[in-house]
């Protein structure tokens, strides 16, 4: 439904330096970590380096980048400034040496990284450097500095030249997890991965207008989500952040991903500028706002209440957008027409922002065969080799009911029947869990059996279809167009027993 609903602004990068390209392409080549237009935060302030790279078996490569030109440099005195990192005529790796330590001194404690200092001078080469003050050198060593002349050999050779240790000491993804948050997405079990360039790129795009993200199920959209919403957040800390989930239990779990980037005391992260909210939640708190009556259930939006423009937030992020009432992403785009909003999709529709790669590498099977004794075989089959916390069942109530009371006689096992109106702490989902096809935003499971296919809500059974992390199953007692749809667009073999 979002089609034609956004007009998409292209936004010019910056070119970069020739000496930035060759210095970077060389750094990929050679398998290092690069990061190029840094921010970091640190105690309610943020800081910018042009560029940092991490080699895993030397440590981290700090870059500055001055514009001194020779005729600037012959005649002045440079020197070394903590405090301020915005003067043209100091350097200032000391002030990123404390902030780094500070937050390895608070999660790696008895754990050192080497950092190096360079410094990117783009409008001095080699030659000129000669002729310097040798109390220039003194400070400037030529071994940490990139001329404009440099090529790939002569840089190769500046990035190896610093000692190499014995072993890896940090796992990349742990280590920018808790230094530079950014580069970093959460999974649901809350482990760091480092972020792809996609993600990055969103993540530090300013959304200004309505916009959408489209990416599959599995590219990572509500995780990068969860680091969009800090890094944002630490940008403007007044300003305020709304994310809206499907339901409580999805709110729940997103909420504790931002938590867990609050552990880094450094950041100084305040949730009383982020809010988690469900659709019903969000037009309650608009109409006390006018003061007004309660929502309903059925979540009816009148007409009036789309002319009531809203300035409760400053940036709204509406996750699984696919999955929310038309009525209500109506109602988003009136009453804060005014205000940023960024829709996630699932579909390829028109999008500012795209993730065009799924992560997912779960396998699918189709059993054609009486549904519930063979989704009873299934389970049982599962827990001779796994938990049955592992396992989600997906169906309609009906089946769902029919499948509880089997299990309840034929398991001694506990049974969780998902209710999306409540959080993950009023239920245990450290269990065998039995969803209907609007129960289970928000939960991820290694193994989820599908049963009530050709009946089933299209969009939900498409995101169901990749949502498992190890394997999916299909069971149906007669074959549809569904069935064969979903069988042509894995190209999977069906197993029949």
């Amino acid at each position: 439904m979002f089609t034609h609903l956004f007009q998409i602004k292209k936004t010019l990068k910056v070119p970069e330096s020739l000496l930035l390209k060759r210095l970077k392409a060389t750094a990929i080549k050679n398998n290092l970590f690069v990061y190029d237009g840094v921010v970091i935060f640190y105690e309610r302030k943020h800081y910018h380096l042009p560029l940092i790279i991490f080699d895993e078996n030397r440590g981290l490569y700090l870059f500055e980048h001055k514009q001194w030109t020779y005729d600037e440099l012959k005649n002045s005195t440079i020197k070394t400034y903590d405090k301020s990192l915005q003067a043209d005529n100091t350097l200032t790796y000391t002030k990123f040496h404390q902030i780094f330590q500070t937050k390895l001194e608070q999660f790696f404690k008895g754990k050192k990284l080497p950092i190096h200092n360079f410094l990117l001078m783009e409008n001095l080469d080699e030659e000129q450097y000669e002729r310097l003050d040798d109390s220039f050198k003194k400070l400037l060593p030529k071994s940490r500095i990139f001329f404009s002349d440099l090529k790939e050999k002569a840089i190769i050779k500046k990035l190896f030249s610093v000692s190499k240790q014995k072993k890896k000491i940090f796992s990349p993804a742990q280590l920018f997890y808790r230094l530079l948050f950014q580069y970093t997405i959460l999974d649901d079990t809350l482990q760091p991965k480092l972020a792809t360039q996609q993600q990055i790129d969103f993540i530090y795009q300013d959304i200004i207008e309505h916009s959408v993200l489209n990416g599959r199920v599995g590219s990572g959209k509500s995780a990068t989500l969860a680091t969009k919403v800090i890094f944002e957040h630490l940008k403007n800390r007044y300003n305020k952040i709304l994310v809206i989930k499907a339901n409580k239990m999805a709110c729940d779990f997103f909420m504790q991903k931002l938590q867990a980037f609050a552990q880094d005391k450094t950041l100084m992260i305040d949730f009383e500028y982020i809010e988690v909210l469900t659709p019903k939640e969000v037009l309650q708190k608009h109409l006390s706002k006018l003061g007004k009556k309660r929502v309903d259930d059925k979540l009816v939006i009148e007409k009036w209440l789309l002319r009531k423009r809203s300035k409760l937030y400053n940036l709204i992020f509406c996750d699984d957008a696919d999955f929310l009432p038309a009525d209500f992403i109506t109602y988003l785009l009136n009453v804060y027409k005014k205000i940023p909003v960024l829709f996630v999709s699932n579909s390829e529709l028109d999008h500012k922002f795209s993730f065009d790669i799924s992560f997912k590498e779960q396998s699918t099977l189709f059993f054609q065969d009486e549904p519930y004794e063979k989704t009873i075989s299934l389970v049982k089959e599962l827990l001779r080799k796994y938990d049955a916390k592992d396992i989600m069942i997906v169906s309609d109530p009906p089946s769902r009911t029919i499948l509880y009371t089997e299990f309840k006689q034929q398991l001694e096992i506990p049974i969780t029947l998902l209710d999306n109106t409540k959080t993950s702490q009023e239920q245990n989902l450290e269990t065998l869990v039995l969803s209907t096809y609007y129960d289970f935003f928000g939960i991820e499971k290694k193994y989820i059996i599908i049963l009530d296919i050709c009946l089933a809500p299209y969009k939900e059974l498409a995101y169901l279809f990749f949502l498992s992390k190890e394997q999916t199953y299909l069971i149906y007692e007669e074959e549809c167009d569904v069935i064969v749809s979903l069988k042509n667009f894995e190209q999977i073999k069906e197993i029949k027993e």
